[in-house]
This record gives structure tokens, C-alpha cells and sequence, in this order.
């Protein structure tokens, strides 16, 4: 799937994952101030004068951005009797020299206008103020006996390390730390297996996403020697000291491979790599390594003490087979649509199925009799299941479900009963999140409180009980302004009447005359919904007096699977224009104007930036779209291929290619439009999204918009699709200077100020 999120935690801090978008921007030289209606000039020789040179500035204000040339060539597909024009397929070959040199061109000029931004010291060093005054938070922390295990950033060092602290003992001991990969790599997370003897502790170097392994043995005390050439994927659940990975054909983020060539291998803690098993491969396994749709092996599925393993090969296939083996893979659920999470209690697995119940319902289904229907234990409800976030302990399944996306609520199912009974915990935030402790042995549980304007709140508690003891380890202090902001949650109705759920965060004395900066943010895809979470970021810019919002349009799943549907294929213009309706609707009540209104989105969510802008510019003075699918009718020539049909469709298909040929961004690009500034974002060792999508629609908007506004290509050469990955302050300065480009297209200096 195709996702944006931060990599590091001081950026942004969200219920589940820090969800901002990222860094961005480039003009060579500050645009030229109109000047027509300073002075009043009497005589018909001063106004012929002011006359010639209001053109000539008008002309200037367009010239002035001397981006890199781009050349355009004689390029065009034909699909369906329909021929589609290309002058910019050059720039697909990321490897060709001249192709290299035009990003690197791109990113100079666009560094040599960030690099001078106004706002950037003041939004870095406000970002850095409301870090520094927080406690240092001890992340995912777990008790192995006499000791804590949990990783933790430190606000004097710029990178994750992974620690252990003995009961006995004063000071903690680094058990691991970035520099045992290597100068550019970042810890990522860490596992411990079953028998808890192990912790899996993985890194990224730069933005690849390629987990690169290291083990630590607990009772030993130190990292073990074992190597494995290969992503690390996780332990192997129902077999101690053991995990698997899998292996790439090719591990350069600009080469295309298929799925189909993975081989997925065990490795026995403490053995030699030349020993480890296959257990997944196209020799071994051709029925499910030999398909040439959307369908792949995602992961490997296992559970303590169940004798079998699990994989997806789509969210509506659920294979299984005996774990331990090479045995072919059988259909265990079919046309269910369980999504790509199964749950495990006494022979027996859980699961969200969204198959007649759009807003989904929870099923079982016994393995000592596989063939049989599954039941049904929790019915639909009136609003939907927040399926990535259903948690389990050693007797209970915690169900959440989201009104709109936003307010939660929580079931508990008794797994030895299957009796549901509602939360007895208070749910009195905007998401009130649950996770299990340690599932294999009883039901505590971590109680994750979150808000859209202030920092999360974390206890302990044990279900049975409502006694709650806050965390020792994850401690937040209130945000300073606080009781400045207010959150408003509305719905708007789209063109076609739909209501559509819009979240905004501002202050509570914000001037409704249309005069105040305004950001909306958007993603619209695979059924995921924008979830309540904290960003330092956008309250230090509310605060300031920017309205910031995000809009839950069609495509996600903030109503359920049929809101979801709702914004795909011949569905998907549903999604920018409930994202269009949005932003009418800001200008109407006075939240802002089309002068002071950007709009930002990433990853699938490029679809919606650049059809939004592309489809009504006049909205728009500022767009970021990241890492963004700009140029999908030839994404699945990318990287990536064809593994994102299910939602946008295939260009083999008639009926895809022409809702493809809509959702296309670029080719929506037209001449002599006066489209908004542009921060077009793009991370060089991005495997989801190719580079070129990026770099073509920038090279086109560059090439036709006739408003004088930057278009700007930025290049993060060491960020994958999660931004930059150098360090924390690389990172912070990076978002300082995205925004601080919004400020400045959006006329921050002319709008409303505030104390």
C-alpha cells in the first residue's frame, strides 16, 4: 500500500503513526511586487508608461523562475484505440545519466529558493521549543524478567538507539544504536520472539525500506553474530528462535521486479545462513508466485501455539497451510474481505469481514473444521470498524469503531464466550486507542488517548478493572497553548449532495473574514481513514492563526467500505470534488480565501492534490503533493506495477483505463492556466512511487502554468516514501521550510495576526 507518514517521532506525534505529509519547495528570485495601484498618475504619458510596464512586469513576474530546461520528446501509448501523448516518458529511466542530472538540477534550484524562506528559523526553532520541553519518551517498552527493554531519542542525539535497563541498576545500557548498521542507517523497531531468549532489532538505510536485521540475545547480553542477506519480516510466532525474510531479485528502489521472484526464507537463531529453509518461492510454491494481476504474497502469518501458518494473496483471500512445511497453500477464506489481519484463540481465528456488512462485523471461524461457515460475532454496527486498530489480549478481542473516522468506540469480546460487552474505560477524546500488553499472558492493556490539538495521554490498565495508572515511560506535557485552539468537526455537503466529514483546528478567537491562512490535507484511498492524532506542527501553525484541516473524502474509510468504494475507479472524481467542496466551503464562511489556501496530500493522495488543483486551480494559491501518484495511467510500469488495480484499476481493462485516464494528473496539466504554486516532493529511494511521477508532473506544471507562482520540484536523495531519513533536526527543518513555502505563497504576511 501506499502511505505518508513521518519517520521521526519529534515531528509529528499521532494516535497510531505520525501522519504528516513532508518537505518541500524552490523560486530563484522573490516575485515581483504589483504596482499599478500605488500611485495615481495624471498625465496619459505616465499611464502609457505604467501601461508598458505593467505588462512587462506582469511578463517578468512569469519569466523569472528560470527553472532547468526540460525537453519534451515524440512519445505516446495507445490503449483501448486511444493514444495518449507523453513528452515526458524520458524522465521514467531514473538510471540514464541525463535523467540523473535534471533531478539534480531540479533539486538545486529548488534547494536555492528553500534555503531563504522567511518563516523557516521561526517554525523550526518554535518546533524545537515544544520538543525540548517535553520528557524524553521510553518507546515500546517491555519487561524481559529483571529488566526493561524499549527504544528511546534522546533530545541531544538525532537518532533512535534501543536500551536496557536493569532493575539493580541506575543507568540504562545501549544495546544497539544506529552506527552498528552503518553512518546512514535508522532503527526502525524491534521484536521479541516467543520464548523471549531474542530481540529482532532492524534498520533502513536512508529511505530504503529493506529491514536489515541484527539479533540480541537476552540472557547473553550482546548482539549476536548471526547475518542474513534479506528483509527481516518477523519471528516465526509458533516456533522459538526462529524468523523468516524475504529476498528481492534486486534491492536498487529504481529497478522494477516482479513480486513473483521473492523467495521467502526461515533462519534458525545461532545457525549458519547457508542452512536456512525456503519456504516460500515460485519453485516451491507456484500457486501463489505465479500471478500477473494485482495478487502477491503479502506476509506470513503465525500464532503461539497453532499449528498452522496464514498469508493474504488480496484482502479477499485468505490462504493457510501446516506451518513448518512446503506444503501448497489452500484456500481457507474466500470473497470475505478480511483485510490483511487475522486473530487467534484455541484453534480457532478472528477476524473483520466486510462481505454483506459494509461497516464490517466481526467473524469466527473454528479450525478443527476448516471448510465450515464462519460465525458471526459481532454483528454490524451503525458505524464502522476501525480494523487496523483491533487489538487482542490473552481473553479479549478490543474492537474499536469510528464515527466518521473520528470519535471512537470500543468493543470487548470475552473470547472463551465470544460475549460482547461495550468499553468500561472512559473514551472521552477524539480517539481513544488500545493496545495489548502481552497477549500470550494476560489482559493488561495500554490505553492510548489522542487529540488533534494536544499531546496524547498514555496509562496501564488491566480489563476487569477500571483502574487506570498513567505511563512512566511515555509522559507528555500539555501543549503550552492549548486552551487557545478548538477543534471543529462538521460535514459539508460534496456536489452531489454527500456530506462529507471535515475536521478543523484553529484558535478560538479566529477572524471568520476570510483573511487567515488555510491548509487542507486529504488522502482518500484503500479504505484508510485519516485518524484524530497530534501534530506539533500544525498547532504551532494554528496558533499563529493558520487553519488547519483535513478533509475525509471518498476513497478512505471513515464511513465504511462503501465510502470507500465511493472513491475508487469510475468513482474515484468523487474524491476531489468532496476535496473542492471542502475548500468552497472554507471560503464561504470566511475560514480563509482562494489567496491564502493550500492544500497538501501524499503518496495515493497525489491523486487527489493534483486532480483537485488541476480540475478548479482557481481554489488553490498553494498545493503540496508528495511522493504523490501524479501520473497514474503508467504506474504500473513503475516499481511498483500492477499491485495497486484493486483500487485505481489496470490499463488492460477498458473500463479502468478511462477512470485512470480522469484520476491522471498530468495529463490534466494544460497551457496558459494559472495554476497555484507548486512544492512537488519526491523521495529518490522511493520504491512505492517512482521518482518520474513526481518529476513529470512538476516538468509539465513548470512548463504550462501562466500565473507566475513557483512549481517546485523537491528531491530528498536520502528519503524513500517516508521523507527525509538522515536525523531528527534534518527532518524538522525539512517540514520548517515545507511549510514556511505555504506561508509564503499563501501571503501570511498580509493575512490576520494574532497574539
Amino acid at each position: 500500500m501506499l502511505s505518508s507518514t513521518l519517520v521521526f517521532q519529534s515531528a509529528s506525534v499521532a494516535g497510531r503513526t505520525q501522519q504528516l505529509f513532508q518537505p518541500c519547495g524552490k523560486p530563484r528570485t522573490l516575485p515581483a511586487m504589483p504596482i499599478g495601484h500605488t500611485t495615481k498618475f495624471k498625465s496619459m504619458t505616465r499611464q502609457i508608461f505604467l501601461l508598458t510596464l505593467l505588462l512587462y512586469c506582469g511578463h517578468s513576474a512569469i519569466a523569472q523562475f528560470n527553472y532547468p530546461f526540460t525537453k519534451t520528446v515524440d512519445s505516446a501509448d495507445t490503449w483501448h484505440n486511444v493514444t495518449v501523448k507523453d513528452p515526458y516518458r524520458w524522465l521514467e529511466d531514473l538510471k540514464k545519466a541525463e535523467v540523473i542530472s535534471w533531478f539534480k538540477a531540479q533539486a538545486n534550484f529548488t534547494d536555492s529558493v528553500l534555503n531563504k524562506l522567511t518563516y523557516t528559523d521561526m517554525l523550526f526553532n518554535e518546533q524545537e521549543k515544544l520538543d525540548v520541553a517535553q520528557p524524553e519518551q521510553k518507546r515500546g517498552a517491555r519487561r524481559i524478567g529483571n529488566s526493561v527493554i524499549y527504544n528511546q531519542l534522546k533530545q541531544n542525539e538525532s537518532k533512535i538507539k534501543v536500551y536496557r535497563k536493569y532493575d539493580n541498576e541506575n543507568s540504562p545500557q545501549v544495546i544497539a544504536s544506529s552506527e552498528m548498521w552503518g553512518e546512514n542507517y535508522n532503527i526502525y523497531n524491534y521484536d521479541i520472539d516467543p520464548s523471549e531468549k531474542y530481540v529482532a532489532i532492524y534498520a533502513h538505510e536512508g529511505g530504503k525500506e529493506i529491514n536489515e536485521v541484527k539479533i540480541y540475545s537476552i540472557a547473553e547480553n550482546k548482539i549476536l553474530p548471526d547475518k542474513i542477506i534479506g528483509s527481516y519480516k518477523g519471528f516465526m510466532n509458533n516456533q522459538n528462535g526462529v524468523f523468516y525474510y524475504a529476498q528481492r531479485p534486486t534491492y536498487d528502489p529504481h529497478a522494477i521486479y516482479s513480486h513473483n521472484d521473492e523467495v521467502y526464507k526461515t533462519h534458525i537463531i545461532g545457525t549458519d545462513t547457508v542452512l536456512d529453509k525456503v519456504i516460500v518461492s515460485k519453485q516451491t510454491n507456484p500457486e501463489v508466485m505465479s500471478y500477473t494481476d494485482e495478487r502477491y504474497v503479502w506476509e506470513i502469518q503465525t500464532f503461539k501455539g497453532c499449528n498452522y501458518e496464514f498469508t493474504w494473496i488480496s484482502s479477499s483471500e485468505l490462504l493457510y497451510r501446516k506451518s513448518g512445511t512446503t506444503n501448497k497453500w489452500l484456500n481457507l477464506l474466500e470473497a470475505e474481505d478480511v483485510g490483511y489481519s487475522i486473530y487467534y484463540y484455541n484453534n480457532k481465528i478472528y477476524f473483520a469481514s466486510s462481505k454483506n456488512a459494509p461497516n464490517g462485523q466481526i467473524k469466527m471461524l473454528d479450525l478443527n473444521n476448516p471448510t465450515a461457515k464462519p460465525i458471526t460475532v459481532l454483528a454490524e454496527q451503525a458505524d464502522p470498524i476501525d480494523k487496523e486498530a483491533i487489538t487482542q489480549t490473552k481473553n479479549y478481542l478490543i474492537v474499536p469503531l469510528k464515527k466518521n473516522g473520528i470519535k471512537t468506540y470500543s468493543k470487548f469480546i470475552y473470547l472463551p464466550t465470544n460475549k460482547v460487552t461495550a468499553s468500561s474505560f472512559k473514551e472521552n477524546t477524539a480517539s481513544t486507542m488500545y493496545f495489548g500488553k502481552n497477549k500470550y499472558k494476560n489482559d493488561s492493556i495500554a490505553i492510548w488517548r489522542v487529540s488533534w490539538a494536544n499531546y496524547p495521554q498514555l496509562t496501564s490498565a488491566a480489563i476487569g478493572s477500571t483502574k487506570e495508572i498513567p505511563s512512566k515511560n511515555i509522559v507528555f506535557n500539555k501543549l503550552p497553548f492549548a486552551n487557545n485552539l478548538i477543534v471543529e468537526e462538521i460535514e459539508v455537503p460534496s456536489y452531489d449532495g454527500t456530506l462529507v466529514p471535515l475536521t478543523i483546528i484553529r484558535r478560538k478567537d479566529l477572524k471568520l473574514n476570510g483573511n487567515n491562512v488555510a491548509i487542507v490535507g486529504g488522502y482518500g484511498a484503500y479504505g484508510d481513514a485519516i485518524s484524530p492524532g497530534f501534530s506539533e506542527t500544525y498547532s504551532i501553525l494554528a496558533n499563529k492563526g493558520v487553519v488547519c484541516c483535513f478533509a475525509h473524502v471518498r476513497g478512505g474509510g471513515e464511513k465504511g467500505e462503501n465510502w470507500h468504494i465511493g472513491g475508487t475507479k469510475q468513482s474515484k472524481p468523487n474524491s476531489w470534488k468532496d476535496f473542492n467542496a471542502c475548500a468552497e466551503y472554507l471560503i464561504a464562511k470566511g475560514y480563509t480565501s482562494p489567496a491564502h489556501l493550500a492544500c497538501e496530500g501524499g503518496s495515493a493522495g497525489g491523486i487527489l492534490i493534483g486532480r483537485a488543483i488541476t480540475e478548479r486551480p482557481d481554489l488553490w494559491a498553494c498545493a503540496i503533493p508528495e511522493v504523490g501518484v501524479l501520473n497514474i495511467l503508467r504506474f504500473e510500469y513503475s516499481t511498483a506495477g500492477k499491485t495497486q488495480a484493486a483500487d485505481f484499476g489496470t490499463v488492460d481493462n477498458i473500463n479502468d483505463f478511462f477512470s485512470m485516464l480522469e484520476s491522471d494528473a498530468v495529463l490534466h496539466i494544460q497551457k496558459e492556466i494559472k495554476y497555484p504554486a507548486m512544492l512537488v516532493i519526491t523521495g529518490w529511494e522511493d520504491q512505492r512511487t517512482s521518482s518520474w511521477q513526481c518529476g513529470k508532473f512538476a516538468a509539465a506544471a513548470q512548463n504550462a502554468t501562466a500565473s507566475g507562482k513557483p512549481v517546485l520540484l523537491k528531491v530528498n536523495y536520502n528519503g524513500g516514501h517516508f521523507g527525509d531519513a538522515t536525523d531528527k533536526q534534518t527532518a524538522m527543518k525539512e517540514q520548517a521550510k515545507k511549510y514556511a513555502f505555504v506561508l509564503w505563497q499563501c501571503s501570511f504576511d498580509k493575512a490576520n495576526k494574532y497574539d
